[in-house]
């Protein structure tokens, strides 16, 4: 499979930014951590787009997610794109950024 282009949805991007400012009132170096292994896993998934599970809630074989510590990293294959739609806790509802 050819490596495909990714893209970063500015409500992805808000929440990256909105979740490592919560984490660095505690643990600077931890948030610096996770946002590093964000992009890292950003990589991975150019060359393999299904390497996270389908969202369960919403049951499509080209919407799925990566688990980062409490977070998941929601994403969409489309043709040769990734968009990464956004990212959330794992105790937050998603269907309103979908």
């Amino acid at each position: 499979m050819a490596v495909l282009t990714v893209k970063w949805s500015d409500i992805a991007l808000q929440r990256i930014y909105e979740i490592a400012d919560f984490i660095a009132k505690d643990a600077p170096q931890a948030a610096a951590k996770w946002i590093e292994t964000l992009f890292e896993q950003e990589k991975n998934l150019r060359q393999l787009p299904f390497i996270g599970r389908m969202v369960p809630e919403v049951k499509k074989e080209n919407v799925r997610e990566i688990l980062i510590g409490n977070y998941r990293l929601i994403y969409k294959i489309v043709e040769k794109e990734i968009w990464i739609l956004t990212v959330k806790n794992q105790r937050e509802k998603i269907l309103d950024e979908l």
